[in-house]
């Protein structure tokens, strides 16, 4: 139910159930809301003393058809997801995942973890409402992540997995990330991934048969004149250091007299 609990208005309803929960320890609150917060909410819209008339709301209560679309990868926010075994066909890799928390400033609060599959539920209603989400396998947050705390760069440890299960994201919360193995084999690296977090694209390119697919492809393509160093160019300067100067005035009063001398031959041609 992380879908249901995503926006603003099944928020509210988290809030409302909560509540109900005042008094109890913190831990059994977050396993009451894991396990219990569905069937509360489907009862709590159904129920018409609430008076829940929002649409959304109604349709996400009923719960999802039994109808359910996958695919290997997915296009959204400007990056192009491959689930894991997807990626393993191809040149990169596409899996590589981050949900933001809560702080967007803070990047401990942020989750990593990897692509499995692409899920699209269907729910009833007035009108057929469809939600994509992301099942993922997370890294520990808490144990698996570091933060640099200068320059802010994030690791997670491959081996450390979120013991939790919680593997369903919105597609529309995902952020593409790769992740770098270390060149050191030193304990303390050997295990560690460095996290680079992927340039978001404004369209995807389309594959042709026949062709490769670009793994990587410049938005602007800039060409610098090609300059040869071979070809000698003659200097204008004298190297015996010797200066010649022209009198432009001479060539100027030629040409005066030779055209006064056409002139007195027209007339006396006429």
């Amino acid at each position: 139910m992380y879908h249901v609990k995503g926006g603003d208005l099944h928020e509210m309803m988290r809030r409302i159930f909560v509540n109900y929960l005042q008094g109890n320890p913190v831990d059994a609150i977050d396993k009451s809301i894991d396990k219990h917060f569905p069937k509360w909410f489907e009862n709590f819209v159904a129920n018409e003393v609430n008076q829940v008339i929002d649409p959304l709301l109604q349709s996400l209560a009923w719960g999802p058809s039994m109808k359910a679309t996958t695919w290997p990868g997915y296009f959204i926010n400007g990056y192009n997801f491959h689930t894991v075994t997807h990626s393993m066909e191809k040149a990169t890799m596409n899996s590589g995942i981050c949900v933001q928390g809560s702080n967007v400033e803070d990047t401990c609060t942020d989750f990593y973890g990897l692509l499995q599959d692409v899920v699209q539920l269907e729910y009833y209603g007035n009108r057929w409402n469809r939600i994509v989400l992301f099942e993922c396998t997370w890294f520990d947050p808490i144990n698996g992540t570091r933060v640099h705390p200068i320059y802010n760069l994030v690791d997670v440890n491959r081996k450390k997995m979120y013991p939790k299960y919680d593997p369903f994201v919105l597609a529309q919360q995902a952020i593409q990330v790769n992740y770098i193995e270390y060149p050191s084999m030193k304990k303390d690296k050997v295990d560690w991934l460095a996290v680079c977090k992927t340039k978001a694209r404004r369209m995807v390119e389309a594959s042709w048969p026949g062709k490769d697919n670009t793994a990587y492809q410049m938005e602007e393509i800039t060409s610098n004149p090609v300059v040869s160093i071979l070809q000698e160019i003659p200097s204008l300067v004298d190297p015996q250091g010797i200066q010649q100067f022209v009198d432009l005035s001479e060539g100027l009063q030629d040409i005066s007299e030779s055209e006064t001398e056409e002139d007195e031959e027209d007339e006396e041609i006429v």
